[in-house]
């Protein structure tokens, strides 16, 4: 490793394995294995101090982070509870019929038409039908605020962009919220996966999301592949 790679080891179990951790290159072993070794925190590399300082560990324990236990999930065998996780929502039991194509209702998607008024048409009545929304491939362009209501389930087709463009969003001493996500005070379930929020020309006023949702169950809440 030559004291030049940073190495963190958290709330990892090593199951029956000779050697945990070792440096080919010297060969140096770090950690030895066994049939079980439970690393609460383990690191290799800088280190910085509560004072600001940083030293140099060259393998061995280190202060444990304190984690909000809202962000926590499952514990396994003699581990701490990792930090929760939830794979993408797949949708296969839910009927066609339920499924809202924003170009079929529509949406144009062009990067060039505003496609506001259309689209947040589209996702009020989707969450009040318990429909999914999705967007294929495309440019969708508003020029003012996406309302994304709660019990918003939206999927994209290769990133589809909602590109957030015009005169609202250019002032940035009034600023305008471009795609916003519920209502403050929102609980409930909001999934959206595969989508870029971008913005086109000058949008120095532009908040590009607001997230005001919170989750009614760990989890009911959630983006996946955004950018």
């Amino acid at each position: 490793m030559e004291n030049s790679t940073s190495f963190l080891l958290q709330n990892v179990g090593f199951f029956n394995v000779q050697t945990a951790v070792k440096d080919v290159a010297l060969p140096w072993v770090l950690m030895a294995g066994g049939n079980q070794v439970y690393v609460d925190n383990w690191g290799f590399g800088k280190v910085a101090g509560t004072s600001g300082d940083t030293n140099f560990v060259n393998g061995g324990t280190i202060p444990t982070m304190s984690r909000n236990p809202d962000l926590l999930g499952t514990a396994y065998d003699n581990m701490s509870p990792n930090l929760f996780t939830r794979r993408r929502p797949k949708y296969y039991d839910v009927p066609q019929s339920k499924i809202m194509n924003v170009k079929a209702l529509g949406a144009v998607g062009d990067g060039v038409t505003d496609d506001t008024a259309v689209l947040n048409g589209i996702l009020d009545g989707a969450a009040n039908t318990s429909s999914i929304v999705y967007f294929p491939f495309g440019v969708y362009t508003i020029t003012d605020t996406l309302r994304v209501p709660v019990g918003t389930r939206i999927i994209g087709q290769a990133w589809s962009q909602i590109m957030a463009s015009g005169a609202n969003f250019e002032d940035e001493s009034r600023p305008r919220v471009a795609v916003k996500v519920g209502k403050r005070g929102d609980e409930g379930v909001v999934e959206i996966q595969d989508m870029m929020f971008t913005v086109s020309g000058p949008t120095a006023g532009a908040i590009l999301v607001e997230w005001n949702v919170r989750q009614s169950s760990q989890g009911s809440t959630g983006m996946w592949g955004e950018y």
